[in-house]
């Protein structure tokens, strides 16, 4: 494949596709690396090899930083979006009011086959343009072994198997929200298609497809569509990430969670210090919720077993959420464990806390995984 400098990005789009590209089946699965500059970024889906559109007549576009042809980031045609990861992200068709306008759709060949029996954590993150003046559900992914064709797509004959829990709209125009799942594998399937696979004369309105108001700050006209950007489109063995599990709260919070748990203790003869120092709690993106209550329940057991110990409640963040955050989630994060503590018993005068930010990470690798690592809370015993 032939690789084109432009805008001097090289450097940039060569890390970041390694540092979230890691473990990914999807290659190019952040349309990070374009084999040249695009003329306009309409219908130019192809230019992020290997990625196509199924549909020859109708393909899906292309962002990038500096395009002045209405398909730049963050300004572009459709409104104003920042990246989700990188630099460059895509955008296809969900949606048009009477199918006015064509759908298009994504399609990628996988680095490899999958393994049958295997389970594998799927995703992607999408979010609707501001010049949209609808929205959409149905949103999802297929996975398949022989490559869907472009009638069978229009036709309506093929599923998704990756959609959110509760097929919600997704109507979100200012952040990205995840589409996640878990798939298991029959065995051989190689190609991933992303769009809009239910039939329109299936779609009921304001249930799978809701019009939104036009947003006051943008200048352009709405369009009659449900238009929306995807980026950071993975699909990973699910032992290479531990638990891929995915929020179905109505909230908008439907992101991937790249759980880990610290198990070293179980079944070891440590004493009740030991143990302390071994607990970690872990946390989502952006989140100060635990993702699990266990490591606390355990540390409350111990607590309350050892009357003499007493501990330091240490916060992390990674460094993407010390990027992206104003606050300081490491703080927040430490400052709820010790009031949960408290709650439940333990004398405050045996427990203090402080947050390192993203200053002493677990894992520095910078993978997703990494970051996933470094959300965390740990004990010390004072």
């Amino acid at each position: 494949m032939k690789m084109v400098k432009f805008g001097g990005l090289l450097a940039a789009v060569l890390i970041s596709s390694i540092s979230f590209g890691q473990n990914n089946m999807v290659p190019n699965g952040s349309f990070e690396v374009l084999e040249k500059k695009p003329k306009s970024g309409s219908g130019e889906i192809s230019l992020a090899t290997p990625w196509i559109s199924p549909s020859l007549e109708n393909q899906a576009d292309i962002y990038a930083p500096g395009n002045k042809k209405g398909f730049g980031i963050p300004t572009n045609d459709k409104g104003y979006m920042d990246v989700d990861y990188g630099n460059n992200y895509a955008g296809f068709r969900a949606y048009s009011y009477r199918e006015k306008l064509p759908r298009t759709y994504m399609q990628v060949k996988l680095s490899k086959a999958l393994i049958a029996g295997k389970k594998y954590c799927a995703k992607f993150d999408v979010v609707l343009s501001k010049t949209s003046k609808y929205a959409s559900n149905n949103i999802g992914m297929n996975i398949a072994v022989k490559k869907p064709k472009d009638a069978q797509i229009s036709g309506y004959s093929i599923e998704p198997q990756i959609v959110q829990a509760a097929n919600k709209v997704f109507d979100d125009r200012h952040a990205w929200q995840t589409i996640c799942g878990v798939f298991t594998a029959t065995g051989s399937e190689r190609y991933v298609t992303i769009g809009n696979f239910k039939s329109q004369s299936d779609m009921v309105t304001k249930k799978d497809f809701l019009k939104q108001r036009k947003l006051t700050e943008f200048s352009q006209m709405q369009v009659e569509e449900a238009y929306y950007y995807i980026d950071n489109v993975t699909l990973i063995n699910l032992d290479e990430v531990d638990v891929c599990a995915c929020n179905s709260n109505d909230d908008g919070g439907n992101q991937m969670k790249v759980v880990y748990s610290t198990s070293t203790s179980d079944g070891m003869d440590l004493d009740a210090a030991t143990q302390v120092t071994h607990k970690t709690v872990y946390f989502n993106k952006n989140i100060v919720t635990p993702s699990s209550a266990g490591a606390i329940r355990e540390l409350i057991d111990i607590l309350k077993e050892n009357q003499d110990l007493n501990i330091e409640i240490i916060g992390h963040m990674d460094k993407m959420e010390q990027k992206d955050n104003i606050k300081d989630l490491s703080v927040e994060r430490a400052k709820g464990i010790y009031d949960y503590l408290v709650k439940n018993g333990i004398a405050a005068n045996r427990l203090s806390y402080k947050g390192m930010k993203a200053d002493d990470p677990a894992d520095a690798s910078g993978t997703t995984e990494s970051l996933a690592k470094n959300r965390r809370v740990n004990f010390q015993v004072k």
